[in-house]
């Protein structure tokens, strides 16, 4: 069972019991720009993201059918994968908050099977030594049973079935100076943990959204601009 439609703000990485890991998979779009900010170098661990299309401030994943894991008659099966990539402010912007966020759904059926989703963001100051991170925080909506967060454990009677979602926020509003250019690291993995004759499953959305919410660089207040304007007027009537 898979969900349609297009996430919110979202860019999600997912991962695999029996890893197919590779060594730093490129975008085929690793570098690029708008008038609103540029990517560098833009990448992730096992490739399972796929390459996003930018528009304005956000990036639109559309991750490959790899992103599931099924697990049945006493199996552990996981996927992960890290997503990388260095994105800059054009001038006179800056980094007010990212958001990354991802959805899917779930099966559970067996009082010992379970699914989760777990992960992080973490941002680094390209121009510092700052750095923030916030984890992945799921909410689970059931379309039948009594599952209310992750992870989701099965019973015996009815299988637990319904949609989860996630998200990663960090906001720069507390940051002085204010962030122009950021590394952005985002990990994500999902689980499904079965006992003998039971199942559990748990995909993801094929499509993944990255945001960066940018702002203008203030101008000077007018009031600072008034008591410059004073300081230069003292300054000349002392000649």
């Amino acid at each position: 069972m898979k969900l349609n439609g297009m996430l919110l703000v979202a860019g999600l990485v997912l991962a695999a019991g029996v890893s197919t890991a590779q060594a730093d998979v490129p975008w085929t779009n690793p570098n690029g720009s708008n008038p609103i900010l540029s990517w560098q170098n833009g990448r992730s661990d096992n490739g399972l993201f796929g390459s996003p299309t930018v528009i304005g401030d956000t990036f639109f994943f559309i991750s490959n059918n790899n992103f599931d894991a099924d697990a049945s008659d006493g199996t552990t099966v996981s996927k992960t994968d890290t997503l990388r990539v260095r994105v800059t402010a054009q001038p006179g912007r800056y980094f007010s908050q990212v958001v990354f966020a991802s959805q899917g759904d779930y099966t559970v059926f067996g009082g010992g099977s379970s699914v989760n989703v777990t992960g992080g963001m973490t941002i680094n100051d390209v121009n510092s030594v700052r750095t923030a991170s916030d984890s992945f925080h799921t909410t689970v909506f059931p379309s039948q049973g009594s599952a209310t967060a992750m992870p989701v454990v099965g019973n015996n009677v009815n299988p637990e079935i319904g949609s989860w979602n996630g998200t990663s926020t960090i906001d720069f509003g507390v940051f002085d100076p204010p962030i122009t250019a950021l590394d952005l690291i985002f990990t994500n993995t999902i689980i499904a943990i079965s006992l003998p004759g039971e199942t559990a499953s748990i995909v993801t959305l094929p499509n993944s959204q990255g945001s960066f919410s940018l702002s203008i660089v203030p101008a000077p207040s007018t009031a600072a601009l008034v008591g410059l304007g004073g300081l230069v007027l003292s300054r000349r009537r002392r000649r």
